[in-house]
């Protein structure tokens, strides 16, 4: 397959990683700073190692505002996904709340 069918667009016309990539779980390098390591680990060791697999298979020509519409599609996604799994909670509440 090659690299553009492993990509989606996103929201913002950016590229995301398809979830056909399958990457294994990664996590970041430890510093030894724990503070830090949370911080990187909490903010971007979901989306970055994707975006950067993404970048690499794809090669675009601006790698710099590639991996920017990645991340930000990235985070859209999860924020999308969050609210409809509250709004799903909230339906089935109602529901409950009716029967």
């Amino acid at each position: 397959m090659s690299a553009s069918k492993q990509n989606e667009s996103g929201p913002s016309g950016g590229t995301r990683p398809s979830s056909s990539i399958g990457l294994e779980e990664i996590s970041w390098p430890k510093s030894g700073n724990p503070e830090y390591d949370n911080y990187m680990t909490q903010t971007l060791g979901k989306f970055l190692p994707e975006c950067l697999k993404a970048l690499t298979l794809s090669r675009p020509p601006d790698p710099i505002q590639f991996l920017s519409n990645c991340l930000h599609d990235a985070v859209e996604s999860e924020q999308y996904l969050q609210e409809k799994e509250k709004n799903l909670k909230d339906l089935n509440h109602f529901r409950k709340g009716k029967e």
